[in-house]
């Protein structure tokens, strides 16, 4: 009897144990998926940047050409914008790739076409072919102007919406008469009092490193003296930079809240930052992408999914994304995601000249 009745006293044992650790283990598992593709993006960038460095420095151009990489500004005499340049190494218009413009319509959506993006990747340059696997699937983006996928659109069958596109703000510019989109990316600064967010500068996901705004790739450059001298740095060299703006689809972005010492290493992590692309706009010290070139393609807080509650972890006017989490209605804007910009470099002596 006494055994009976200590067997009914365990019933649900497991239940309530699985309901102890279930939150800790989704936690676990939302990290590790998260630090996972950010050890992912930081391999492949380290690799792209590496072999785009090589191929650069074995290419033959002018000797005392100049890189141009990085520039918001026009810069019809660099080495970027040669036609072997951007046909072997790098042409910024393919950060953005629009399914319409690789594969027919009605067969990617409804089965294999002839040209899938692995397909359509291997006829790009060689350093936007490396950044392929980084890029992004943004379906609230679409550079041809057709309606949203949805079910009850008659052409539903017709229409592919989203493009794959490198992390970033999606900017639009002019290549020689032809409308092109390309991305930039924005360098993000929390303010704590009051919690905000706002958009301090701006740099290209691919970029020539310079000093003092002076670059090496020129085998007459003029480099500005360095305190401690870099012997890495200096006329004829090959400099690199790529930068990756890494959102986690898992992980929310804290800020710390009260009173801190910045030295101490258990913040108080407790605000988070409402994805509000007009708020961040609005807040003192945002600075506007420089003016000429390139424009802004997104309006601002423009997501048509928001009515849905979906996340989009790379959406918006500054591509900062948004998350459904702690959305109190389903109008509500979301939260930003955790954000960290991963730079990779690679230097490399020229090797060949024009």
């Amino acid at each position: 009897m006494f055994l009976a009745s200590h067997h009914r006293c365990r019933r649900g044992q497991a239940l309530v144990e699985f309901a102890a650790i279930a939150l800790v283990f989704a936690v676990m598992l939302g990290a590790m998926l998260s630090l996972g593709h950010m050890f992912f993006a930081a391999h492949t960038i380290q690799q792209a940047v590496d072999v785009a460095a090589q191929e650069i420095a074995r290419t033959p151009f002018p000797a005392a050409s100049e890189l141009g990489l990085g520039s918001f500004d026009d810069e019809p005499d660099s080495v970027m914008e040669t036609e072997l340049f951007k046909e072997q190494i790098f042409d910024e218009r393919h950060l953005v790739i629009d399914p319409d413009d690789y594969t027919d319509p009605k067969e990617y959506w409804d089965g294999p076409g002839p040209y899938s993006l692995v397909e359509a990747s291997k006829r790009l340059p060689l350093l936007n072919r490396l950044l392929v696997s980084a890029m992004v699937f943004d379906p609230t983006f679409n550079p041809n102007g057709l309606p949203y996928r949805d079910p009850n659109h008659p052409d539903y069958h017709d229409l592919v919406q989203g493009v794959y596109r490198y992390p970033g703000a999606v900017v639009t510019y002019d290549d020689n008469g032809v409308p092109r989109e390309t991305v930039v990316v924005p360098l993000v600064q929390t303010t704590y009092a009051p919690v905000s967010e706002t958009v301090y500068s701006w740099v290209k996901p691919v970029e020539e490193i310079k000093y003092e705004g002076t670059g090496s790739f020129s085998v007459v450059a003029t480099v500005p003296p360095m305190a401690p001298a870099n012997p890495s740095f200096q006329p004829g060299m090959v400099a690199l930079r790529i930068n990756y703006p890494f959102q986690a689809a898992g992980l929310v972005k804290y800020v710390p809240t009260g009173s801190f010492s910045a030295t101490d290493p258990n913040l108080p992590m407790t605000e988070r930052i409402t994805a509000s692309d007009g708020g961040t706009e609005s807040t003192p010290g945002f600075v506007s992408l420089p003016a000429g070139k390139y424009q802004l393609a997104v309006a601002s807080d423009a997501d048509p999914f928001d009515a849905m509650g979906t996340s989009r972890v790379n959406s918006g006017r500054f591509g900062l994304g948004r998350l459904s989490a702690y959305k109190p209605s389903a109008g509500a804007l979301g939260v930003r995601p955790y954000r960290r910009v991963i730079t990779a470099q690679a230097i490399y002596r020229r090797e060949v000249f024009e």
